[in-house]
């Protein structure tokens, strides 16, 4: 496949954004990639961080804390959020 013709399949044309996409997979159990191609982990831990800092208002050491508090006692820290802060 030249690298023309795999540009133009996975590159929606300018202006079109994502409209047009009726399905999203998204692989967070690494079943499609290795953790390491992409280090998705560190950028969602990252991104999770700076929400519980900001909906809870406090320090990210503490919103660090509250995210793996979450995660072990509810097996996901968006479950946790919901069960202790609607």
């Amino acid at each position: 496949m030249t690298a023309e013709l795999t540009a133009t399949l996975v590159t929606p044309p300018r202006g079109r954004g994502f409209a047009h996409v009726e399905t999203w997979i998204f692989d967070l159990d690494n079943t499609l990639y290795h953790p390491s191609a992409c280090d998705l982990f560190p950028h969602m831990d990252r991104r999770m961080i700076e929400f519980i800092a900001d909906f809870l208002q406090v320090d990210e050491a503490e919103a660090n804390r509250l995210r793996q508090t979450y995660y072990s006692s509810y097996g996901a820290t968006l479950k946790g959020l919901m069960e202790l802060h609607a």
